[in-house]
């Protein structure tokens, strides 16, 4: 019984966090107003998802998008008419990026190898090549006894490093703090076997402790294994608690 009031302070902030977290919108084709995907279209069988919690999370997301343009093929794309006082960086801000990082306009500039777009010489009417995904932004979480010095440490360590996340903190027990951030979903969608394929094996290197990879099954796919072994310099690693709930541990 002791539970259930935990359980609901806890849902409580977390719908208070979200509220500016709501499902980023891709870059519209030919500069039409964007429209937001049902979430329903996330667990579309032989969808690739990658999830990005903790950490330099928009680095993470340039590595990845970088990573994939590189393999041509690989990565479905949309065209994007340059508008008026619109670069480079704005281009990627209203793709739902988190931030404007040299991974990104590296990628840019594979995808439109005249236009270079990194080098900024673009015209209004200039049609870029733009990677055609949907990137989610969600609320995470992760809880902290007050009563355990170790872990007031991570929480402190978190909340000073990981700012641009927008950290809430919040007392939800007698005992406990819950730290919340931003998190984000690269939402891929194969569309066949093969291409599902090639995704996840482009992607399974680019792995870290702050970034997972997941497929959803198609009916004539058969996934990759998990490669072993896999390091990184940044401790905080992302999990799914017992209750499925998104959750952060530290390693």
């Amino acid at each position: 019984m002791r539970a259930r009031p935990f359980l609901f302070a806890t849902a409580v902030f977390l719908c208070s966090q979200a509220i500016d977290a709501q499902p980023a919108s891709t870059v519209p084709p030919l500069g039409q107003e964007p429209t937001e995907r049902p979430l329903s279209d996330r667990n579309t069988p032989g969808n690739v998802i990658v999830s990005f919690e903790g950490g330099d999370v928009a680095t993470d997301i340039g590595k990845v998008v970088l990573g994939l343009v590189e393999d041509a093929g690989v990565i479905p794309t949309t065209r994007h008419v340059v508008a008026e006082k619109e670069d480079p960086c704005r281009i990627v801000l209203k793709l739902g990026y988190p931030a404007c990082t040299s991974e990104l306009m590296k990628a840019l500039d594979v995808l439109n190898p005249k236009l270079l777009p990194s080098r900024g010489h673009l015209s209004i009417g200039d049609t870029m090549v733009v990677p055609d995904v949907w990137l989610r932004k969600y609320r995470t979480f992760q809880k902290f006894a007050r009563s355990v010095a170790a872990e007031q440490a991570r929480s402190a360590t978190i909340k000073k490093g990981w700012t641009s996340l927008k950290i809430g903190s919040a007392e939800v027990g007698p005992n406990t703090e819950l730290v919340s951030y931003d998190a984000y979903e690269l939402v891929l969608f194969a569309g066949n076997p093969d291409i599902q394929a090639r995704l996840e094996k482009r992607l399974y290197p680019l792995k870290t402790l702050n970034v997972r990879v997941n497929s959803i099954p198609s009916k004539h796919h058969r996934q990759l294994p998990f490669p072993t072994g896999i390091r990184s310099n940044t401790r905080p690693s992302a999990a799914r608690s017992r209750r499925g709930l998104p959750r952060l541990i530290i390693a």
